[in-house]
C-alpha cells in the first residue's frame, strides 16, 4: 500500500504533487490527456480527455486523507456540478488517495448520481 501522507514532488504542497502523480498516471494511460491550470477555477476539472466543446472525460484530483469532512463533501459535490454544467462531461472521475469508509461509500451512492 503507498501511503500519500508524506508525498513529495517538485509542487510546493502535498495535494499539488499528488494532482502532478494523477495527471502523470493517467497520461501514461492516455497519451492524449492534458491538464489544466487550476488557479483562478478549474471548473471541476484537472486532467481531461477529448474536447470540452464535445465528447470529453473529466478528472478531479482532491488531496482528502482521512475522514471525508461536511466541507469536504461540498467541495466535490461543487466539482461534479460544476463540471456537468461548463462541461457536460460522458464521465468525471474523481482521484483522492484513500479507500472509502463504508458511510462515504454511501454517501457517494446517495448524493451523486
Amino acid at each position: 500500500m503507498i501511503s500519500f501522507k508524506e508525498i513529495n514532488g517538485p509542487k510546493f504542497s502535498k495535494g499539488d504533487n499528488f494532482a502532478e502523480l494523477c495527471s502523470m498516471i493517467i497520461s501514461s494511460y492516455y497519451p492524449n490527456a492534458k491538464s489544466i491550470d487550476g488557479r483562478g477555477g478549474d471548473k471541476g476539472v484537472d486532467t481531461f480527455i477529448g474536447e470540452f466543446e464535445g465528447h470529453v472525460q473529466i478528472f478531479q484530483h482532491k488531496y482528502y486523507l482521512n475522514k471525508l469532512t461536511s466541507s469536504q463533501k461540498r467541495h466535490i459535490a461543487a466539482s461534479l456540478l460544476s463540471a456537468c454544467m461548463y462541461h457536460n462531461p460522458y464521465k468525471w472521475i474523481l482521484c483522492i488517495p484513500k479507500n472509502l469508509l463504508p458511510s462515504e461509500q454511501k454517501w457517494f451512492q446517495n448524493n451523486l448520481k
